[in-house]
């Protein structure tokens, strides 16, 4: 592929690459179950509808809408143990990637195209999902909120442009979230039917698909 034909494909990861589901409830009532032994605590688990409907979100913004139950005091190590046992959960592959995403990432990456991930979760759960599941060779270096200047989706997408010259970009995801971050980016949004959103989250797109595998008709 000659630089005048380079392409990117941003993939968003829970609801597009990897389904979290199974790892993240557990995960976190385990996290809840444990805090309350050690503190004296008597908080209920978050309700699974409740953190599947918050997964998208940046992380900032994440924690404190699943754990708004919780005193203020409480909440920093409730997400601290939340994400411990998040990561060994996914670590265990107690979530599953979805069908066909080693293929399409390795025929992606076979035919040139530059490959990352644009994920709202932290860089730790990120390098976390692609490890455990033999992925992170194919990526490009993790650009995550949190690094410097960078507090939303958009400047992921933002960064990964950043002294690239592109023809053309995708951003693959399940979430308005990533139908936002392509539009502020000039990418075309792949949405992915098959993931977390409602039926209603997302109306705008310029494709739609029900399998990763569909990709191979619309990257090339």
């Amino acid at each position: 592929m000659n630089n005048s034909n380079k392409i990117l494909a941003a993939f968003d990861i829970d609801g597009t690459l990897y389904d979290c589901t199974d790892a993240i409830i557990t995960a976190f009532s385990d996290a809840v179950n444990e805090y309350n032994i050690i503190n004296g605590t008597a908080y209920n688990s978050p309700e699974p509808e409740l953190i599947i409907g918050s997964l998208g979100m940046p992380i900032y913004e994440f924690y404190p809408r699943i754990f708004s139950f919780a005193e203020p005091k409480d909440m920093p190590e409730l997400s601290r143990l939340s994400e411990e046992k998040l990561d060994d959960a996914v670590s265990a592959k107690k979530g599953r990637i979805y069908p066909y995403v080693r293929e399409v990432i390795e025929a992606l990456h076979s035919s040139g195209i530059t490959i990352a991930a644009a994920s709202n979760g932290s860089k730790e759960y990120v390098s976390r999902v692609l490890s455990a599941y033999e992925l992170d060779s194919f990526f490009e270096p993790l650009i995550s909120i949190g690094d410097e200047g960078i507090v939303n989706k958009n400047d992921i997408v933002k960064g990964y442009l950043s002294d690239k010259d592109f023809s053309k970009v995708y951003m693959i995801g399940d979430r308005d979230s990533d139908r936002i971050a392509a539009r502020a980016n000039g990418a075309q949004f792949v949405y992915c039917n098959y993931g977390h959103s409602g039926d209603s989250e997302v109306s705008e797109f310029d494709y739609e698909i029900h399998s990763l595998s569909e990709l191979s008709n619309i990257i090339k």
